[in-house]
């Protein structure tokens, strides 16, 4: 990333290209236009991956729902997808499985024929393996699940990740390994057009001073809030965006004690898929909830039906793990960028992208799932090469070479979650002796880790560290010495960032109040 206090030589710039949105589709787009030699430059008004990007249910998949919707090529592109992210980040997206228990005789046929479209589209891969469960074995190895009217399970292979840490790494290894900048924290003011190229203003959040960026085009990746971003760009105000709130609940894994990711329906007779998911810091992830969400965005969060629709879900799957309200650590909820459309409710709306010119200067990218990210950056990179007359797709190869040899605990640890990146945390750990210690006994989360968010991927408050890299915000209400954490963490973040005693005094009073309700917004 850029030294921030360079910003000021942007304004004596023109860039080819300007993308609005640091989610995981401005990343994508921002690293595949980097490769193909364009001088891109990407604003977030937020932190990156702090909108719908870091409020997704963490899965990297093929989306076997949406066969029974005909979407057989959103799916194909989707498995393969996921099995580059598999191969491309590693140390972010692992394999897992998923069971799916069948309550049926007309849903066990309905989920076999869907298992093997799913194994078709994708016979190469090391994940197509899909096994048959009958009934007993079923509940032998679940015990806790609904035994009635059970009829059998399906055990098949997806993908879990970390939202927000893949996006993040997209865009850090774009601007590492290319001329590309990224901000945080800077927000579009306005815009006038030039005979030369488009002007914006920009506010920097951050230096608290106002940038002028000139670019040739502008690529709005600005999820949800699209119409909102189009509206300053045009004075026709259109709406085709149609907001859908999603929902999840985070338990302990000593209260859902499963390895796998279960995919259940709920008992509200919507036939809406619910999954539980294994993920960071000992925690499970439940959810989603899918309701048509008509607010404002940034106003999105958490409400009693939300919680309790999830709850007697789970309650009716799994009636002997009494799970209710008070297990509940914490929740977060994001809006998902579906496109309008007024004869179809929002569980059914399609998870496929629309790309088009809004005028000849600005590119609009909308809808699509995490997964497929790269390949809307893709026809985004080709409908600009078209746009600008540039002929040459020879790519720039990123740097992504490692060759660490070392073997001891921590060492592992750090290669296997960091990766490319791991000569730089030893770096950090070699000029500071405290570096390798853990920031708590209650967590597998050392100092170094946190220094290194802090140094190279932009972190400006304690939000970004604790929700958005380390993802302790998801579990903090149920550690004991919460409070011990938080300081810690803040004092690493005021002495690398130069920070005030008032500035990080304020800032754990806004993360507390951000958690105070269990509710990460």
């Amino acid at each position: 990333m850029m030294n921030r206090k360079d910003c000021q030589n942007i304004n004596n710039e023109v860039y080819d290209v300007l993308i609005v949105g640091g989610g995981i589709t401005g990343a994508g787009i921002l690293s595949e236009l980097s490769e193909r030699g364009y001088n891109a430059i990407l604003i977030e008004k937020g932190d990156f991956a702090s909108g719908t990007s870091s409020k997704s249910a963490k899965l990297v998949h093929g989306g076997l729902r949406y066969l029974q919707y005909g979407h057989f090529k959103l799916v194909k592109e989707s498995l393969k997808e996921r099995d580059y992210l598999l191969s491309k980040y590693p140390h972010i997206v692992k394999p897992l499985e998923f069971i799916y228990p069948v309550y049926s005789f007309s849903l066990k046929v309905k989920v076999f024929i869907g298992l093997l479209f799913y194994k078709l589209f994708s016979w190469k891969s090391k994940l197509s393996k899909i096994r048959y469960i009958g009934r007993n074995k079923t509940l032998k190895k679940y015990k806790d699940i609904n035994s009635r009217d059970l009829k059998c399970s399906f055990s098949y292979f997806d993908a879990v990740t970390s939202d927000a840490r893949l996006c993040n790494e997209i865009i850090y290894n774009s601007c590492n390994n290319s001329k590309a900048i990224a901000l945080n924290y800077c927000k579009l003011k306005s815009l006038r057009y030039t005979n030369e190229f488009i002007s914006v203003k920009c506010y920097d959040n951050i230096l608290k001073t106002e940038l002028n960026i000139k670019a040739q085009y502008i690529v709005n990746a600005s999820g949800p809030w699209m119409d909102e971003l189009n509206s300053t760009f045009n004075s026709e105000k259109i709406k085709i965006t149609a907001p859908s709130k999603g929902i999840h609940i985070v338990l302990s894994k000593s209260k859902f004690p499963y390895d796998c990711s279960f995919v259940f329906t709920s008992n509200a007779n919507d036939k809406r898929w619910i999954y539980s998911v294994p993920w960071e810091n000992n925690s499970v992830l439940i959810g989603a909830t899918d309701t048509t969400y008509d607010d404002k965005i940034d106003n999105v969060s958490v409400n009693k039906e939300d919680v309790e629709y999830i709850i007697k879900a789970l309650q009716n799957f799994a009636p002997e793990l009494n799970i209710s309200n008070a297990d509940i650590i914490s929740s977060f909820s994001g809006i998902r960028p579906l496109l309008k459309n007024e004869n179809v409710s929002s569980k059914d709306l399609s998870r496929e992208y629309k790309i088009w010119w809004l005028d000849d200067k600005i590119l609009n990218v909308f809808g699509g799932k995490l997964t497929g990210f790269r390949s809307m950056a893709n026809i985004s990179a080709n409908m600009l090469d078209a746009k600008s007359n540039r002929t040459s797709k020879t790519k720039i190869a990123l740097n992504n070479d490692y060759n660490i040899n070392k073997n001891d605990e921590f060492s592992k640890y750090i290669i296997n979650k960091y990766l490319y990146e791991s000569e730089r945390l030893f770096s950090i750990c070699e000029e500071n002796s405290n570096a390798n210690n853990k920031i708590s006994k209650d967590l597998d989360i050392y100092i170094v880790e946190v220094i290194y968010f802090i140094r190279y991927q932009s972190c400006y408050f304690l939000s970004d560290i604790l929700t958005r890299r380390l993802s302790i915000s998801y579990v903090i209400a149920s550690l004991k010495n919460k409070d011990e954490i938080i300081k810690k963490v803040a004092n690493i973040l005021k002495k690398e960032n130069k920070l005030t005693d008032e500035e990080i005094n304020n800032d754990i009073f806004m993360y507390e109040k951000m958690c105070e309700n269990n509710s990460l917004i």
